[in-house]
C-alpha cells in the first residue's frame, strides 16, 4: 500500500486513472461477445454513479459550470439503460420477497405473478423499448471520453477533496431529515442517492488511509444497499399497481402490493436506523475528523 503523507496539497486520489478505468470497463462491457446482459447493464449503471460520485468530490476544483455539464452528461448516458434495469430488478424484488415471506404463502401464491412480469419484460426486450443499440452507447462512450479528457485536475488537493466530502455528507444529512420528516418513496430514494455517492467517494480515498476509512466505507455501503431494497421494493408496488396484464390476477396482485407495502415499511425503519448513526456527527466534528484521516492541517 501507498503510504501516507499528509501534505494538504497532495492530492489523494489518481482522478485521470480512475475515471479512465471507469470509462474503459465501460468499454469492455459493450465490446464484449456477451452484449448487454443484466450484469452488463448492471456494471455500466454501477460505473455511472461511481463517475457521478467521482466529479461530486472534485467539484470544489472543477468549478459548478463544469462539474454539472459533465455530471448531466454522465446522467444522461446511464438514464438509457435505467428502463432495461427496472425490468430485471422488479423480479428478483418479487423473488425476495417470496423467499421472505414463504412459509406464509401458498406455493401458489406468487408465480402467476411473476409470470406476467416475466412476459411483460420479454416483450419490453423483444419490441427494443428496454435495451438501446449497443451502436448508441457506443457513441454516448465516445462523447464521455471526450468531456473527460477535457477536464482540468491541476486544482484537485487534499483540501479539495475533503471540501468535496464534507458537501456530500451534508446533503445525506439533509436527504436523512427529510426522510424522517416526509417518510415516502421519493425522500428514501432522495437518501439513497447522497448515500451511494458518499460509499463510493469514501472508498476512493480508502487506500489512503485504510484502516481509519474501510469501516466507514462499510457503513456507508451497509445503508444504501438497505436503502437499495427501499427502492426495488416501490418500484414493484407502482408497477404492480399500473399493471394492466395483472387485472386478471386481481386478487393475487392485491396480496403482493399488501407484502411488498409491509416489507417496504419494515425496510425503512431498519434503514432509519442504521442512518442516524451514520450521520450522527455535525457538519463541523465531521469536517475535524475527515481532516485528521486526510491529513489536511
Amino acid at each position: 500500500m501507498r503510504s501516507f503523507v499528509p501534505q494538504s496539497r497532495q492530492p489523494a486520489i489518481e482522478t485521470p486513472c480512475i475515471v479512465a478505468e471507469l470509462l474503459d470497463d465501460i468499454d469492455s462491457r459493450l465490446s464484449g461477445k456477451q452484449g448487454m446482459t443484466d450484469a452488463n447493464i448492471h456494471r455500466i449503471r454501477k460505473d455511472c454513479k461511481r463517475l457521478r460520485a467521482l466529479l461530486r468530490l472534485v467539484q470544489p476544483a472543477l468549478g459548478k459550470r463544469v462539474y454539472r455539464g459533465t455530471d448531466h452528461k454522465v446522467r444522461d448516458y446511464a438514464a438509457l439503460l435505467a428502463h432495461a434495469r427496472d425490468r430485471t430488478v422488479l423480479i428478483d424484488t418479487l423473488d425476495r420477497l417470496a423467499d421472505h415471506y414463504g412459509s406464509l404463502l401458498s406455493s401458489d401464491a406468487l408465480p402467476p405473478v411473476r409470470m406476467i412480469l416475466e412476459e411483460d419484460t420479454a416483450n419490453a426486450n423483444r419490441d427494443n423499448k428496454s435495451v438501446p443499440e449497443v451502436a448508441v452507447m457506443e457513441q454516448g462512450l465516445s462523447e464521455l471520453r471526450d468531456c473527460f479528457s477535457r477536464l482540468d485536475y491541476s486544482g484537485i488537493s487534499q483540501d479539495t477533496l475533503l471540501d468535496g466530502l464534507l458537501a456530500s455528507y451534508r446533503r445525506g444529512r439533509k436527504a436523512l431529515a427529510g426522510l424522517e420528516a416526509q417518510p415516502d418513496d421519493e425522500q428514501a430514494h432522495v437518501l439513497r442517492r447522497h448515500t451511494k455517492y458518499l460509499y463510493n467517494q469514501f472508498s476512493f480515498l480508502a487506500g489512503w488511509n485504510s484502516s481509519g476509512l474501510a469501516p466507514v466505507v462499510e457503513d456507508f455501503h451497509s445503508v444504501e444497499d438497505a436503502l437499495g431494497l427501499v427502492h426495488d421494493l416501490s418500484v414493484l408496488i407502482a408497477t404492480l399497481k399500473d399493471s394492466a396484464p395483472l387485472r386478471s390476477e386481481a386478487l393475487r396482485r392485491e396480496l403482493v402490493i399488501s407484502l411488498a407495502e409491509s416489507r417496504w415499511v419494515s425496510q425503512l425503519s431498519v434503514c432509519l436506523r442504521l442512518a442516524r448513526k451514520l450521520y450522527k456527527r455535525k457538519p463541523g466534528r465531521q469536517h475535524n475528523w475527515l481532516s485528521r484521516q486526510l491529513g489536511v492541517r
